[in-house]
């Protein structure tokens, strides 16, 4: 269900960057950011996310929100971040 090995511990939390990036090679596009948050848009569907860019990485249940909100499957965002 988690888009890491649960046993794998050094992987189990994904920064804010990578998640970004990620999004870019699915197609999203850096719409704006607001205070801390990036928004990215995609102009095929109009697909909005919004990625928190604070200095800390990301949470396991956010970053699973994340990919469900861009319509991504577990599967085709880690071949997104490698």
């Amino acid at each position: 269900m988690y888009p890491w090995s649960p046993r794998d511990a050094s992987s189990a939390h994904c920064e804010a960057c990578q998640v970004i990036r990620a999004l870019e090679r699915a197609g999203f596009e850096i719409d704006h950011q607001a205070g801390s948050h990036v928004v990215l848009w995609r102009a095929g569907d109009g697909c909005r996310v919004v990625v928190p860019r604070h200095d800390r990485d990301l949470g396991r249940g956010l970053t699973l929100r994340i990919i469900k909100s861009a319509s991504l499957t577990r599967d085709e965002f880690i071949k997104l971040l490698k």
